[in-house]
This record gives structure tokens, sequence and C-alpha cells, in this order.
């Protein structure tokens, strides 16, 4: 990578993260708004629409929102001519699945209707919805694999989330219908959507088109694996959701949807760099550089832990004080929060083990690890489902999270020689639980906010105190990287 090539790979890089931190940041307050002023139930009619959409636009896009990414990437700067038959059959195949999974849905509508609680007009915006989302993401990774990242960043990043969060500040203010939230969110994939159009033209505008030039096959042999990592990837955060709608009711897919939005920010860190991390493992590993790349992982994992470790901590401990931030009711998920951040913190104390994995073409490796986690946290389900009620579900995300981390950490051990579970990390942990119940009984009669600070300030007081000079040298193993 030469010099001029790496300042705007770090710039892109840089912009990107900021975006995605944006993105993330401005996607939990709006949910924890709906939260907090629509109640429990709402929420959780919100979070089985978007679960629905999530986990069927896996089988309308078959894998090739990944597919164009790496096609285009390929073409884009010789054979620019056979970029956009690749994304036209791309959205070609998206609007011919869309109508056969519509036809599913509607096919099956009473189902939706009377066994999820999805209420028709909801239903209506689902399934308009569910192409535009798919072609979405079509525009997203085309965009991105024509290293043309500033559209995706401003659309789908800024001006969606934020046009969706203030049309709910516009809901509530004028006591509108809460179904006018789910138009606002089909709108907002429309006007995106549309707003692609216009640069995708005008870089295309000179270009004939001729269908042959490349096969679909091809694309579809390349995708369509792609496609079954998706539904391992996708289906664990999602079918929880969707379970405990069919099982139990919306308030309690509410409670949940807030404890696993909160648990989720464990391994914020981890979702936020992981578009510069892989970039970065993958050039090690093309240079053949197994040294670096295990030395940047060991890094950046260890700072991860570092930077989560408070993070579970004051979860675990304050989780009813947490959960507030959606509203009083929500209280009634703080062990629901307990046992997911549990999971998620596994999934932080490991690193991001499964780009690494990517990254060295073992992506058999994680699809292996997805299918076991998966099983048997399907089979703890059904095993326990009338012991432990609604927790054999919580208990099934937490071993689905966590098995598939643990079992990415042995690879990693065996196939890199790399541990990630040193002494160091455990004695930090110690320290931490200590002190943190230290804190908590001394201070109980205190606002929690001013016991956080408490432990944030030790924490970091320790931290610089015998871990400047590997800080340090962590920070330059990056910044070098």
């Amino acid at each position: 990578m030469n010099i001029i090539n790496q300042k705007n790979f770090i710039l892109s890089s840089t912009i990107y993260f900021v975006s995605l931190l944006i993105f993330k940041t401005v996607d939990f307050f709006t949910k924890a708004y709906i939260g907090r002023n629509f109640g429990p139930e709402e929420l959780g009619i919100f979070n089985v629409f978007i679960s629905l959409i999530f986990v069927f636009s896996i089988f309308i896009m078959l894998g090739l929102n990944m597919g164009v990414k790496r096609f285009i990437a390929e073409l884009y700067d010789n054979e620019k001519e056979k970029t956009i038959v690749v994304f036209l059959k791309s959205v070609f195949v998206v609007i011919l699945n869309s109508f056969l999974i519509m036809s599913f849905l509607i096919l099956y509508k009473n189902f939706f209707i009377e066994f999820l609680l999805i209420n028709p007009c909801i239903f209506k915006y689902l399934l308009l919805s569910l192409p535009l989302y798919s072609i979405l993401q079509i525009f997203i990774n085309t965009f991105e694999a024509m290293n043309i990242i500033k559209y995706s960043i401003i659309f789908e990043k800024i001006i969606r989330p934020f046009l969706f969060l203030f049309s709910i500040f516009v809901i509530k203010f004028f006591n509108f219908n809460y179904e006018y939230i789910y138009f606002s969110y089909f709108f907002g994939l429309l006007l995106i959507v549309l707003l692609f159009l216009i640069p995708f033209l005008s870089a295309y505008k000179k270009v004939s088109i001729r269908m042959d030039l490349f096969p679909l096959k091809k694309m579809l042999t390349y995708s369509i694996p792609l496609m079954f990592n998706a539904i391992f990837y996708i289906l664990p955060l999602n079918f929880g959701v969707l379970f405990i709608q069919y099982y139990y009711s919306s308030i309690y897919v509410g409670f949940y949807s807030a404890a696993l939005e909160i648990s989720k920010l464990i391994t914020f860190v981890i979702v936020v760099i992981s578009p510069l991390f892989f970039t970065i493992c993958i050039k090690f590993f093309a240079e053949k550089k197994l040294f670096k790349l295990n030395l940047f992982y060991q890094s950046v994992s260890t700072v991860i832990y570092f930077i989560t470790l408070p993070i579970f901590i004051i979860f675990f401990m304050f989780s009813g004080n947490i959960l507030n931030l959606f509203g009083v009711e929500f209280i009634n998920a703080s062990y629901m929060l307990k046992i997911l951040s549990v999971g998620f913190f596994i999934d932080a104390l490991v690193g991001p083990v499964d780009l690494v994995l990517n990254a060295q073409d073992r992506t058999r490796l994680v699809l292996q690890n997805s299918i076991i986690s998966f099983v048997i946290g399907f089979l703890f389900l059904f095993l326990f489902l009338n012991v432990l009620g609604i927790y054999s579900i919580i208990f099934a995300t937490f071993i689905i999270i966590s098995i598939q981390n643990i079992l990415g950490a042995i690879e990693i051990y065996f196939l890199n020689k790399i541990n990630v579970l040193n002494l160091k990390k455990l004695i930090y942990f110690i320290i931490l639980t200590l002190f943190s119940i230290f804190a908590y009984f001394i201070f109980n009669n205190v606002n929690f906010v001013f016991i956080i600070l408490i432990i944030l300030f030790f924490y970091t007081i320790i931290l610089f105190k015998f871990e400047k000079n590997y800080l340090k040298k962590t920070i330059f193993i990056i910044k070098s990287s």
C-alpha cells in the first residue's frame, strides 16, 4: 500500500468509523425513545417487524449483497461495463425473490397476524419494506466496492437514522397513531433508494449495457454459500424476538429487546472497528505476514477487553438502573440483561475472532461454529422451555453467542498459537469486580451514577498506573498496522 493510498485508506476508514458510531448511537437511542414513550409492547412489535425484515431479506438477497461487493471491486477499474451487469442482475434476482417471498407471506398472512400479533397495517408495511431494504443493501455494497463510501455514509448512516428518529419525535408530539412508525420506516427506505439512484446513474451514464457480459450462474455460485453464513449470523440475534412473540407476548419482546440492545453495547467497539480491522487482517494475510497479523489481533483484542470490562461490570451490577433508560417497566428485564451481558462479554473477551478466521480463508470454520452453537442453543431451548419458561430463550441466546466465540478462540489457539485468555485479564477482572462490590455496599444510599463514576475513576487509575507502557506499545502496533 503506497503512502497516498495509505493516507486515503486511513481517512476513509476514520470517516466510516465515525459514521458507524453515529449510526449505532442514533439507532440505540431511537429504540430507547420508542420504549420510553410508547411502552414495552410497542417496542416489542417494532422489533418483531425489524427481525422479520432481517430474516426474510437473507432469502431475498441470496448472498448477492456480499457477492456484488467482491465482483464489482475486482472489475470496476478495468472492466466497468461488467459491473453494471453484475448490479442489474443482482437487483433483478432481488426483485424476483421479493415477489416470491411476499407471495409466501401473503399466503401465510393469517399466521403472522394471529400468532405473531402483527396487525394488517404493519403487515402491509412489512411487505413493502422487504424489497426496498434488500435493494438498499445491494446499493450500499456496490458503492463500497467502487470505493465511493460517501454516499453510503451520508444516505444510510446519517440521513436515514436521523430522519427516522425525527419522524418518531413528530409522531409522539402530535399524538399520531403508532402505526405511523412503520410508515416512516418504509418511507425512509424508499427515499434512500431513490437518492442512491442519482449518483449511480451519474457513474454509469456513458457505460453501454450488455447483459451477456457476466453470467448470473457465476454470481449465484459464489453468493449462495454466503447466504448460509448470513443465516447463522442473523438468526441467533433475531430468533429470540420471534420465539418470545410466538410463545409469550409483545410486552416480553419489548423487555427482551431492551436487554439485548443494552447488552450489545458491550461489543460496540468490535462492531465499529470491524471494517478497518478486517481490511488490515486481509492485508497481512495476503502479504504472508502472519506474525504481524497475530500481534495486531492480540493488541486489538486486549484493548477491546480493557474498554469493555468496566462496561460489563456496570451493566451486570446496575442492570435495573440502566434499563430505566427505556422506562420504569423495563426494570423487569434486569435478569435478562445480566445473562445476555455475560454472553456478549465472552464475545468481547476473545475479540473479533471470526474476522481473523475469515481473513485467513477459514470461512468454513466460522460457518461450522455458527451451526454448532445454533443447534446447541435450539436443543437447550426445546429441552428446557417448559422448565425455565421465557428464560430458556434468554439462555439459548446466551449459549449461541458464547459457544460460537469460544470455539473460534480454541481454533485461533491451535491455528495461530494465540491464547486470548491470559492471567492479566483475569487479574483485572477480579480487582475491578471486588472494588465494584465494595463501592456498591459503601455508597449504597448514593445515586448509582456516582458509584459508576467512582468505579471508572479507580479503573482508569490502575490501568494507567500499571499498563501505561503496554498501552503505548499497543497503540504503536495498531497505528503501524
